[in-house]
């Protein structure tokens, strides 16, 4: 890991004390420290300037980033300190976090309050990219079907994440699914262009899977590697289809890996097959042709005996001519 900052990027408000703090800690811990470190002092900053009354938006920016680390990092706890006063300050950019931070610090847990937490949130910025989709999963996760099925309908032709969200969970047939995820494609999410080009290869639609397929591997999408190869396999195209698996196996999917393998190695066998049917085949012919050599001189197939015996009778019908004269 580096260990050299550019302090020149850092304003005279950053003490020597702060910045010897930082210097030890990239020495001496992961990186994730220093980059907690460093935005609990912008945190605190923004906190000053608010308090001096600077700008209301600026004040917020550090404190929400930092929560947002947090969140990143799975420590909910801290992420809901972060959250929560931004949150009642009428920050609904906050309000949606906090329904993320309970509904992350909730899942796969029994945890009934921190999900109820999290349905309240969400509900309340449901008009913000992604909420909608998060709310829905928090339902099923209640059990409560209908609602999140009610949330996906009303909202996954306004947020692709809610649309693949119902295309995943099977509330979208494949033609319905295929029909959302066209409208979302124009913003270039690999994640609704993978799921696309999935749906076309089921629906036997293989070019346009290509299509899609190949543009979400411009992300470096391993899913979307995976089916891409499998589209170039049914077009035909096997070497390009192993290059394809070959790549994603060197990125470290497993599965394209191992289809890779398999692949290669029936292309080497089905090579060695052909070799072998073609080396008979010759060798047969070969055969053939010295039969039928030796069957041209010496009378094996009759006609060269035949030619003999007239032969030997015209030779004995002359001998008795002279015989009798």
């Amino acid at each position: 890991m580096a260990t050299n900052f550019d302090f020149a990027l850092f304003d005279d408000s950053l003490s020597s004390e702060h910045a010897m703090t930082i210097s030890r800690l990239v020495g001496e811990q992961s990186a994730w420290k220093v980059q907690e470190l460093l935005l609990m002092h912008a945190a605190r900053l923004d906190s000053r300037a608010g308090a001096a009354g600077g700008a209301a938006g600026s004040k917020r920016d550090g404190l929400r980033e930092l929560g947002q680390f947090y969140l990143d990092a799975g420590k909910h706890r801290k992420a809901i300190a972060c959250f929560t006063p931004l949150h009642e300050a009428g920050d609904r950019r906050a309000t949606a976090a906090l329904g993320k931070a309970y509904y992350w610090w909730a899942y796969g847990h029994e945890q009934y309050e921190r999900r109820e937490k999290a349905i309240d949130y969400l509900t309340e910025a449901m008009d913000l990219p992604g909420v909608p989709a998060i709310l829905a999963y928090a339902y099923w996760e209640e059990f409560r079907t209908e609602e999140a099925e009610h949330v996906v309908r009303e909202w996954a032709a306004r947020d692709c994440e809610t649309a693949l969200a119902g295309v995943n969970s099977k509330v979208f047939s494949r033609v319905e699914g295929i029909a959302l995820l066209e409208g979302h494609r124009a913003i270039g999410n690999f994640q609704v262009l993978g799921t696309l080009g999935q749906l076309y290869l089921k629906e036997g639609r293989d070019a346009e899977a290509r299509a899609a397929l190949a543009d979400a591997v411009g992300f470096d999408e391993w899913s979307a590697q995976y089916y891409l190869g499998k589209v170039l396999l049914r077009l035909g195209e096997e070497r390009e289809a192993i290059a394809v698996w070959r790549k994603a196996g060197k990125d470290g999917d497993d599965r394209s890996q191992r289809k890779a393998r398999k692949v290669a190695k029936a292309r080497r066998e089905a090579r060695q097959a052909a070799r072998s049917d073609a080396r008979r085949k010759s060798e047969a012919i070969k055969a053939a042709g010295s039969a039928g050599s030796a069957g041209s001189g010496g009378g094996c197939d009759g006609s060269a005996g035949s030619a003999g015996v007239t032969g030997r009778a015209q030779k004995k019908g002359k001998s008795k001519k002279a015989q009798s004269e």
